[in-house]
């Protein structure tokens, strides 16, 4: 299969001022680019700007198809992602910049979604986002926590 006709991103190279721990960072560094991919049997083979290039890389007859000017980029692959970390975050509430009383409120939701799913008693309430730097904030205390758990 032979891709034409493309905006096809292929990598990218550092410019002058670019940080070197971080060589994809950084506006000042540019992409190469090509118009032309060719794919045989799952891998690229050609890739560059001459179709006839292209089809010596690959079978007879391959299926053309005309990007039209569209853009390909790398595949887009998320290597730092923590997944289980993710996860656990999405069972906690989110208390990020929020009030002594919304945090009351936040628990008292929290504690009633447990309560409507017959989770036992003994379930912690976990939150994340704890925020003590605002101006006039104090911490709602365990008893005030407990009175709406």
């Amino acid at each position: 299969m032979i891709y034409i006709n493309g905006n096809i991103y292929t990598k990218y190279v550092a410019g002058e001022n670019t940080n070197p721990k971080f060589e994809f960072w950084g506006p000042n560094g540019t992409y190469e680019k090509a118009s032309v991919i060719a794919v045989s049997e799952r891998r690229f083979v050609y890739v560059g700007d001459s179709q006839a290039e292209a089809e010596k890389a690959t079978a007879d007859n391959p299926t053309i198809i005309d990007l039209e000017g569209k853009t390909v980029i790398p595949g887009l692959i998320e290597s730092h992602m923590h997944f289980v970390s993710e996860g656990i975050t999405r069972t906690m509430i989110d208390i990020f910049w929020k009030s002594k009383e919304e945090i009351i409120e936040e628990v008292k939701k929290e504690a009633q979604r447990f309560k409507d799913r017959d989770e036992p008693l003994t379930t912690w309430i976990v939150s994340r986002g704890w925020v003590d730097t605002l101006e006039g904030w104090t911490p709602a205390t365990a008893k005030e926590l407990d009175e709406v758990s």
